[in-house]
């Protein structure tokens, strides 16, 4: 049976001669309108009053059909509001709402604290205050009582309803008829096109159960298309249980079988779950190893954002590969400077190697590389959307991007090689010249040494050193992520701004002092690298962990740095963040080392999303979460006689039925047993927060 209800709690069924204008009462009209709805519960909520003769007209003719609840809309100071009872209070609420009238006669409009003595029980009322944006009810003083016991608000149109429920702050979103059951409507059809009903998953109509669902958003829908019940079912010691395809929450004293549970329903289930155990949330790490974790989890961010700069990095790789000919360059080249002060034969010119050399040609080829680059390019900006759908299907923008990445590094290194050949190739021709000139004696003989191997290496050199310190060695952010909706996950790059910090972050102790001194901090960062390299301890590091400081940084809210506690809420939140990509969700006392602002600002509503999208269970002995999670299915184990026992019921319905047995018990007591420590304890912990709030009502002078 689906525990969704289909509700229009706003229904005026006589007139009020001050409000309202004259109009008779229909049975026929309230018949039809039922029928075309198939609505479950109705309430009947005149303005100002409630004839109790017409609600138990109203009430005997649906007996067996639907829940005629009893009600009334009142316009206090503040706004409209409306307040529901259940059917056997029909009486206390008329004689109430007769007091509020007196209050309303001497000529101003009733005050919230008119209301609250004349409905001194308003608190077991269901109130549902008017959220329409024109029309909002605002309380009448700082200190509103009433402001607190609203459970819903009546948005007044659709937009309004989706704008409610989507703000996390915003009061729970309804949305009611506010339709005169007279003929004249007959002939008016507004109702069927711009039908204003309320879908509430709720296990049982009474004012308490309703109060309870509508504690969550979730609990409420316009679309019936949404509000399909799917229960879950799962098998425990045996049984078959029903509980909820969304949120389910297991309380029991320790040692009592929660655990045991859970384990049950894992070994149970062949769905993708996830088990998050007792404490695994809470590394207790101290603020270098948390930094030390962050920059682990996050390797392959960094290493992706590096590897658009590859090209440089293989530039340097195969620089390094070639041999260093500076020390035969000076003697070959002194060797022809004295060979040409020898000799003033030129025939013996042909004999020199590089007097018989070829033209150097350009070695790097770019035919055809632009029209590919704009082929690409076309690609990735196609207007026409549906092409555009079709081509990222089979070549993602990211891939087209990382094309366009590639071949651009590729024009760059291209342009600048050409670049060197055309300058060797000048100095090749322009030494073929001078040799021409040169004695015909026997001219040196150049042996192992290539002049333009050495001179292309040289510039090569040059080039590299001036990109390096232009376009890497600089401030980069790599990323500025939010995580879990309340942190920012910040990763910098800076340069070095001392040697420790190299040593530091490459976990080395060798001297580096040295290099960092003559080369890093002159730009000088071939020989830097030259000279870092030769030591065998850093061959396994990557090029840019030598040239740039990695900084890891968690921020709060605040965007300062995260304390050690704030550090622990965000494992749990960055946990939690992947745990809605899983069919079962097993979460094992979520609470531990947190405070209540926490537990009830940023985990409950992390819990229900993820509940949203996977079945959840949660274990918990924290008062906050065991109160306002407002699970769908509660389920209670208890040791007896040595025997593990599970009470399983809907939450809403505010009973538990041994799954063995079938003996019923309490919701409500369980949870004052479980989460306050008997109800002699909770009445005291009441007792202590009224004291507390009527002191700040009424401070001392």
């Amino acid at each position: 049976m689906s525990n969704w209800k289909h509700v229009d709690f706003h229904l005026h069924t006589l007139p009020n001669n001050e409000l309202d204008n004259l109009f008779s009462f229909s049975m026929a009209w309230m018949d039809k309108y039922i029928d075309d709805t198939k609505l479950d519960a109705i309430a009947i909520t005149n303005h100002d009053f409630l004839d109790l003769d017409n609600y138990e007209k109203i009430k005997q003719h649906f007996e067996n059909r639907i829940v005629v609840f009893p009600g009334a809309e009142i316009k206090l100071k503040g706004g409209h509001i409306l307040v529901i009872d259940d059917g056997e209070n029909a009486k206390r609420l008329s004689g109430s709402l007769r007091k509020l009238l007196e209050t309303k006669e001497s000529g101003l409009l009733p005050n919230e604290s008119d209301f609250i003595k004349a409905f001194p029980y308003y608190d077991e009322l269901l109130i549902i205050k008017d959220a329409a944006k024109s029309k909002s009810y605002n309380p009448d003083s700082d200190n509103s009582q009433l402001e607190k016991s609203f459970a819903a608000g009546d948005a007044g149109n659709f937009k309004s309803f989706n704008r409610l429920k989507k703000i996390e702050e915003e009061v729970v979103p309804v949305l009611f008829g506010d339709h005169h059951a007279t003929e004249d409507s007959f002939d008016d059809r507004r109702y069927y096109t711009l039908q204003k009903t309320t879908y509430i998953n709720v296990s049982e109509l009474k004012i308490a159960s309703i109060k309870l669902a509508l504690q969550s958003k979730n609990n409420v829908s316009l679309d019936p298309k949404t509000v399909v019940d799917h229960p879950a079912v799962f098998h425990i010691n045996g049984k078959t249980v029903i509980g909820s395809d969304s949120e389910n929450l297991i309380l029991g004293k320790r040692g009592t079988g929660k655990t045991h549970l859970i384990e049950a329903l894992l070994s149970e289930s062949n769905v993708e779950t996830l088990y998050i155990r007792q404490g695994e949330l809470v590394r207790d790490s101290t603020s270098e190893e948390f930094i030390n974790n962050l920059r682990i989890d996050n390797q392959p961010v960094v290493e992706e954002y590096f590897s658009t700069y590859m090209p440089l990095f293989n530039e340097l790789t195969q620089l390094r590969q070639l041999k260093d000919t500076r020390k035969f360059a000076i003697d070959f080249l002194q060797s022809i400077k004295e060979f040409g002060r020898e000799t003033s034969n030129t025939d013996t010119a042909s004999s020199v190697p590089l007097f018989k050399s070829k033209q150097h040609a350009k070695s790097h080829k770019t035919i055809g590389l632009a029209k590919i680059k704009k082929a690409l390019n076309d690609l990735l900006n196609v207007s026409n959307e549906n092409y555009a759908k079709t081509i990222q299907t089979i070549v993602p923008r990211e891939s087209l991007s990382q094309l366009i990445s590639i071949f651009n590094s590729e024009q760059v290194a291209a342009n600048k090689q050409n670049k060197l050949d055309e300058v060797t190739e000048d100095i090749r021709s322009g030494v073929k010249t001078e040799l021409a000139k040169i004695s015909a004696s026997n001219a040196p003989d150049e042996g192992n040494f290539n002049v333009l191997d050495w001179f292309g290496r040289e510039k090569r050199i040059e080039l590299l050193n001036f990109a390096i310190g232009d376009s890497f060695v600089k401030d980069h952010v790599i990323m500025n992520k939010k995580v879990g909706g309340f942190f920012t996950l910040r990763i910098t790059a800076t340069p070095f701004k001392n040697a420790q910090e190299i040593l530091d972050q490459n976990k080395r102790r060798v001297a580096v002092a040295e290099a960092f001194d003559e080369y890093y901090k002159n730009g000088n960062y071939w020989e830097y690298l030259q000279s870092l390299l030769k030591n065998d301890e850093f061959n396994s590091v990557q090029m840019w962990q030598l040239l740039l400081k990695m900084n890891f940084e968690l921020l709060n809210e605040e965007g300062q740095p995260a304390s050690g506690g704030q550090r622990a809420e965000y494992e749990l939140l960055k946990k939690l963040d992947t745990a809605h990509l899983y069919d079962l969700v097993l979460i094992d006392e979520p609470e531990a080392s947190f405070d209540n602002p926490f537990l009830t600002n940023r985990l409950l509503p992390t819990i229900d999303r993820i509940a949203q999208k996977a079945t959840t269970f949660i274990i918990t002995h924290s008062s906050s979460v065991g109160s306002l999670l407002n699970p769908n299915y509660i389920y209670v184990t208890k040791l007896i006689d040595g025997q593990y026992k599970v009470l399983a019921g809907s939450f809403s319905s505010g009973e538990i039925k041994d799954i063995d047995t079938g003996t019923t018990e309490s919701v409500y007591d369980n949870i004052i047993d479980l989460m306050e420590a008997g109800h002699f304890k909770f009445d005291e912990k009441r007792k202590v927060y009224g004291n507390l709030e009527k002191l700040k009502q009424w401070p001392n002078d």
